[in-house]
């Protein structure tokens, strides 16, 4: 089968979309990997520079002919048609939509002749700019969802929607030998403009004070002060790759995975990539994390007492801690990895 995969960071090896077009091609898929970054234009910079310039105010006269963002995705969706008429697909996938217009999406669906088209939703689109996303849903033959919590609203625009989590790769994350070193570590990035860098700065900061705890992410220090008890720990304000946040999880004897306050039903795939690093880790609570994991308790919490107890419970039984790893190990192995999602999507595409 050909398949066109929009959107894929070529530049960013370990980003989840250029992992799922990795998975189709060991099932043996010719694939085409649209990177909307491989096509430059002035608009952006255009916008950039009115923003900041007296004119600004000028631009709300007429919007339209100011409105450089939508200028630039035309001509990312002109380059989008080209590769769609050379490699000719037999099915489109869209990982969200990027820079692609919901415009372009409905032209290619009546003049392409593709025989299906599938987006699939990782980001919530009740909060996504709606002309990026949710104006291409009903374009779509199926629609898969990383949370089924966004299904309700999803299926307003299309009926055809179904859940499908994300998964992780064993390219990235895996054990190594080397010592555990650090009671607790947590990677995540904590913008103060962004609810998920509170939630996640606040939850952290109730952690005793005698524990050994490095805490990575752009945004840390500003916390400092709004949660002073973060002092006690080893923050370091900057961006961790993949590569990084596997050795540091390997260094330790515990993490914790929070969501994003936006996961309302779904589980991060942080939860598998830490399951192929064998590190033992608590999880924050959510309706479909039980399934993903059949037929073992699993370490959740829903709340503060419960992240402390677990924290403590976990850490003072290592050997008890280690077993539950091996175990979400290989049901991430042979469950949860890109290749087994791309598989998924196949038999939905033959059944439909």
């Amino acid at each position: 089968m050909k398949i066109h995969i929009t959107n894929c960071p070529k530049k960013m090896p370990y980003h989840h979309v250029n992992l799922i077009a990795d998975a189709f091609k060991k099932l043996g898929h010719d694939v085409f990997e649209f990177d909307d970054n491989e096509y430059s234009s002035s608009y952006l910079k255009i916008d950039s520079l009115i923003r900041r310039s007296p004119i600004f105010a000028l631009t709300k006269k007429n919007p339209e002919y100011f409105d450089f963002k939508q200028k630039h995705k035309n001509f990312i969706g002109k380059q989008w048609f080209k590769t769609l008429k050379d490699f000719k697909p037999d099915l489109l996938l869209v990982i969200n939509s990027g820079w692609i217009s919901f415009e372009s999406i409905k032209i290619a669906k009546e003049n392409f002749h593709i025989p299906k088209s599938v987006c699939w939703v990782v980001d919530d689109p009740g909060v996504s700019a709606a002309e990026d996303l949710v104006g291409t849903l009903p374009y779509y033959d199926i629609v898969f969802s990383t949370d089924p919590g966004w299904i309700s609203f999803i299926k307003f625009f299309n009926q055809n929607v179904f859940y499908l989590p994300l998964a992780s790769s064993e390219l990235i994350y895996k054990p190594l030998d080397i010592r555990r070193d650090l009671d607790f570590s947590f990677v995540g990035s904590f913008f103060i403009k962004d609810p998920a860098g509170f939630f996640r700065a606040f939850i952290i900061s109730h952690l005793p004070k005698n524990y050994k705890v490095e805490i990575y992410g752009p945004g840390i220090n500003c916390f400092k002060n709004i949660y002073p008890e973060l002092k006690n720990f080893n923050c370091f304000n900057k961006h961790i790759d993949a590569g990084e946040l596997n050795h540091i999880w390997n260094r330790s004897k515990l993490t914790a995975v929070i969501y994003h306050p936006q996961v309302r039903e779904g589980s991060a795939p942080r939860v598998f990539d830490a399951a192929l690093a064998k590190i033992p880790q608590i999880i924050q609570y959510t309706p479909t994390i039980i399934d993903l994991f059949p037929g073992i308790d699993l370490p959740l919490f829903n709340s503060i007492p419960e992240f402390i107890s677990k924290t403590d419970y976990y850490l003072n039984r290592p050997k008890e801690s280690q077993e539950l790893a091996e175990v979400m190990f290989d049901i991430v192995k042979n469950k949860h990895l890109f290749i087994h999602r791309a598989k998924t999507i196949i038999e939905f595409l033959d059944k439909k």
